[in-house]
């Protein structure tokens, strides 16, 4: 047996567990046995929905330094082969705690510090093996760094991609987290009430706000799609997709829909840039200020001439869908 351990909800969203979903799907391949821990019930109906086993601690309210004690004694009792920790709060001292029950391999998004792991993942775009070799010198870790390593779900590889028309007739606007969905809503009010944007469909695939509730109940061009249903059916038909940055990003890229990515805090904002320059994606800036919201509507309009959204097709040929894969084989002592 592998463990996936990520935690997932409204509040802080389901990149995370969806980066750990798309390996266990290519675990699968493998004929691999996998189980999901986390903190509490968040991620229950979506490892429902793609058939994994789900074990909660029940440790959402407690200090992590305690949880790691719990995730400990239940991985003594499991004893899996490995462990896949995708979590804000793998610290050094609660890896720690870990080392010697199973092997370790840990998504890495700060690469701040070494950790005390037998692998790190780093799937951003610019992260190199300088930094890395410098930071691991003198240990084992394997390091697997940049977008090869950026695991996509199985419905998002080999996805459609729709040809770049002259219009723009409908536009994906793509939130993670509760904070990025409200963002999404703001943004979709500016544009259904800007005549700019009159006759274009605006698609919020976001997590169910009041704000969401009310734009489509009161403008006929807003939907609502949810967080995750029908989203790469949307990304076959949209011509522009507005998108929060951060995990879930590439699954969008992937599709090889145009999009301007936006953030909410500056952790991101080189990956943007390098996304930008590599014409997968415009850089947006951050939505920190509201009144960053009408620079950033501006930069959208802009994307309406055709040359530019031609410039922004490169996510495909940067995502091969293979991240996941290479994931899973390293996790079953395969070649990467």
């Amino acid at each position: 047996m592998i463990v996936c351990r990520a935690d997932a909800n409204d509040t802080i969203g389901y990149g995370r567990l969806f980066r750990c979903i798309a390996a266990a799907q290519q675990l699968q391949a493998f004929h691999e046995d996998v189980t999901f821990v986390s903190a509490d019930e968040g991620p229950e109906k979506c490892l429902a929905n793609h058939g994994f086993t789900h074990i909660v601690m029940h440790t959402n309210r407690i200090p992590p330094a305690e949880e790691s004690d719990v995730f400990a004694s239940l991985l003594s009792i499991i004893r899996p082969k490995c462990l896949l920790i995708d979590s804000r709060f793998a610290t050094p001292e609660s890896l720690n705690k870990l080392r010697g029950i199973t092997r370790l391999i840990c998504f890495d998004d700060l690469g701040v510090g070494a950790l005390p792991a037998d692998a790190v993942i780093n799937v951003n775009a610019f992260e190199d093996d300088v930094q890395y070799a410098q930071m691991y010198a003198g240990t084992q870790t394997r390091r697997l760094l940049g977008l090869k390593y950026a695991p996509v779900r199985e419905a998002f590889i080999g996805a459609a991609q729709k040809p770049i028309d002259e219009a723009v007739s409908d536009i994906l606007l793509r939130g993670d987290t509760f904070d990025e969905s409200r963002a999404c809503a703001r943004l979709a009010s500016k544009m259904a009430q800007d005549p700019f944007f009159g006759g274009v469909r605006l698609h919020i695939a976001a997590r169910q706000t009041d704000e969401t509730a009310f734009l489509t109940n009161r403008y006929q061009n807003v939907f609502f799609c949810g967080d995750d249903n029908g989203l790469r059916g949307l990304a076959a038909v949209c011509d522009l997709a507005v998108a929060a940055d951060g995990a879930v990003v590439y699954e969008l890229l992937a599709c090889g829909i145009p999009a301007i990515l936006f953030g909410l805090e500056g952790g991101m904002n080189m990956a943007r840039r390098f996304l930008d320059r590599a014409g997968a994606a415009a850089d947006g800036g951050s939505l920190e200020r509201r009144e960053d919201e009408d620079r950033f509507i501006n930069a959208v309009k802009a994307l309406f001439d055709l040359k530019k959204r031609m410039r922004l097709r490169g996510g495909a040929s940067l995502i091969d869908g293979r991240g996941a894969a290479r994931i899973a084989a390293f996790l079953t002592g395969g070649q990467v």
